[in-house]
């Protein structure tokens, strides 16, 4: 049961209005908000999306996660940059739970201490990236000697603690050729609750780069398509281009900047609709350009 009692809209603890954003996000239909907790990074992909912007206290961290808590999301994710360069990740997932949340934790794996991995492993769901089936083609991918072990790595330790994960796949021209290899590996691991294929974006970095990454869309499907053909595990396999993705999420900088309607992914910065730590959250939930109905597609079907 969601503890609402310690949750609070950041600007209505300042102004006492309630009505407007107490379950907001529950009545829009926001399962997931995810939040780049950490706006550092320890790789340094061509196509990274992420914004760069000032990493929250533990303080005001927690109150950004009340905030998303009150108006009524049911899961967390912690993204990044990379959540395991937050000294404080467990206590911020532990407070997730407190507001009644359920914690996903999106990490590129490459940092692994000890107590990195006892805050991933008390977190519902850890989500990974895997764009190459070995070390050469994943790690030139992303641009990490060794990150491509260090994932499998976590992989490992994920399904022997019986823990879920999601991998998530990026669908870019240097990759089509030998990404549905990547199937092939990921069809041993009982854990893995979702693979997703999901077609490069022009945001960011990604925008500055984008002759290198872009790919059409129908490359896209045809390429998509030979990954679920070769994943024979029991995972779903999700396969999603950029024509599905625009008012799919409620996603926010690390500064607690929401992001607004991105609407073709070709932007090299994300539109601003709010600040979850200055606005109220109804407010921003008024001005995001939000579909139900791709969202509850895209995340519904995890929280069974």
């Amino acid at each position: 049961m969601r503890e609402v009692k310690f949750a609070e809209c950041c600007r209505c603890a300042t102004d006492g209005q309630l009505a407007t954003c107490d379950g907001v996000l529950d009545r829009m239909g926001v399962i997931k908000v995810h939040w780049e907790s950490w706006s550092d990074c320890n790789l340094s992909c061509g196509f990274c999306y992420r914004q760069r912007s000032t990493t929250l206290s533990t303080e005001n961290a927690i109150r950004l996660i009340g905030s998303v808590a009150f108006g009524g999301a049911r899961q967390f994710v912690f993204a990044g940059g990379d959540p395991s360069l937050r000294r404080d990740l467990a206590d911020l997932i532990n407070a997730a739970h407190r507001f009644g949340l359920e914690a996903e934790v999106q990490t590129n794996a490459h940092y692994q201490s000890q107590s990195v991995i006892e805050a991933l492993l008390s977190a519902e769901l850890i989500g990974l990236s895997l764009d190459g089936p070995n070390s050469a083609l994943h790690d030139n991918f992303r641009d990490k000697k060794d990150n491509f072990v260090r994932v499998v790595e976590l992989m490992n330790l994920l399904e022997s603690n019986r823990r879920p994960f999601v991998v998530r796949t990026v669908l870019a021209t240097p990759n089509a050729a030998f990404a549905p290899a990547v199937g092939e590996l990921l069809s041993q691991y009982n854990q893995l609750k979702r693979w997703s294929v999901v077609q490069f974006s022009p945001i960011g970095d990604g925008f500055v780069n984008r002759q290198t990454y872009e790919i059409s869309e129908s490359d896209f499907v045809r390429g998509a398509a030979l990954c679920k053909e070769r994943f024979v595990g029991d995972a779903e396999v999700n396969i999603y281009p950029n024509s599905i993705k625009s008012g799919t999420y409620f996603m926010a900088g690390s500064a607690g900047d929401v992001f607004g309607d991105m609407g073709t992914f070709s932007v090299i910065e994300h539109p601003y609709v709010g600040n979850l730590l200055i606005d109220h959250v109804g407010a921003i939930a008024q001005k995001l350009a939000f579909n139900k109905d791709r969202h509850a597609n895209r995340y519904a079907r995890l929280m069974d």
